[in-house]
């Protein structure tokens, strides 16, 4: 299975090409759930494990001898979401597919990176969490959109246009413990500049004040808790939380989107992989047919 992606360079290619190393942890992790089933089922398995293996195996170049490029025209990819030689490469396809509508979008509106939290949860909660964040993203849309409307509050002042919303779960498995949030791209109205003033709960790091927030990012944290508590967003509710949950919002510059595109889960450190096979199926589970990137507009 292959796909084109005409403008990764040579460096990036082999850096990807490196990690190949961690494969055989993915495939061998596959092998494990295959004994565990029968007929059809395990079969499914083992090829699964045999194409995360065997990835990467295979590039096609077209190479330029006068000007030393290389073109790469499609690499043997098994697009498995937990392949380590798979996600450096998805990363750049989205990367690629995106950024051309944010440049355009850019060139009218602020463009803000948003990042959506919570507490952690352990792994057998994470599936509901992530379908929770999932719905709650939808509803908070609809604040921006002025869809929907909570008393006192006024969301579409802030010229909402679209947002691309991706997810990531960080983990450590060694205590069981989950770390699923969105990193979003907001297009706002341009002129939009909040002051940071407000210090809260947030606003440290091991002690040391690392940041205030703005009016808006208050409002982000406390409906966000709200909608991820299950609790009512009415005006009435939304002034009586003191401190929601840790989102963040800041301005970024063109083509500043990388955040956004990382892929759903850290699995590797520099030198090792950094998951096990629980922790693997948890994540296998959770994130099992999930769309992990999403655009949604409202009109542009």
């Amino acid at each position: 299975m292959s796909f084109n992606l005409p403008y990764l360079t040579l460096s990036y290619v082999s850096e990807v090409a490196d990690k190949r190393r961690f494969a055989d942890i993915v495939s061998g992790f596959y092998e494990i759930k295959a004994s565990g089933y029968i007929g059809k089922r395990r079969e499914t398995m083992e090829n699964i494990s045999e194409r995360v293996r065997t990835c990467s195996a295979a590039w096609f170049f077209d190479h330029y001898k006068g000007a030393e490029i290389y073109d790469l025209k499609s690499v043997n990819l098994c697009k498995n979401k937990f392949c380590p030689n798979c996600q450096k490469l998805i990363q750049a396809k989205r990367l690629y597919t995106y950024t051309p509508v944010l440049d355009e979008l850019a060139k009218r509106y602020g463009m803000w990176h948003v990042v959506l939290t919570l507490p952690n949860c352990n792994g057998k909660e994470l599936s509901s969490v992530i379908d929770k964040m999932f719905v709650g993203f939808s509803k908070l849309i609809r604040y921006f959109k002025g869809a929907a409307k909570i008393a006192g509050y006024d969301f579409a002042k802030y010229g909402y246009v679209g947002a691309v919303r991706a997810l990531e779960v960080t983990n450590n498995y060694t205590i069981d413990s989950y770390h699923p949030h969105l990193h979003c791209i907001f297009a706002l109205r341009p002129d939009f500049e909040p002051e940071k003033k407000h210090i809260n709960e947030y606003s440290y790091h091991k002690g040391v004040l690392c940041r205030k927030f703005s009016d808006f990012e208050l409002e982000l944290q406390k409906v966000w808790y709200l909608l991820m508590t299950g609790k009512a967003v009415k005006g009435e509710t939304l002034s009586g939380v003191e401190t929601g949950y840790s989102c963040i919002a800041d301005r970024i510059g063109e083509r500043e989107y990388y955040e956004v595109f990382k892929y759903a889960t850290k699995l590797w450190s520099e030198d090792k992989y950094v998951i096990n096979y629980d922790c693997f199926c948890v994540l296998y589970s959770a994130l099992y047919r999930r769309r992990i990137t999403n655009c949604i507009y409202s009109g542009i």
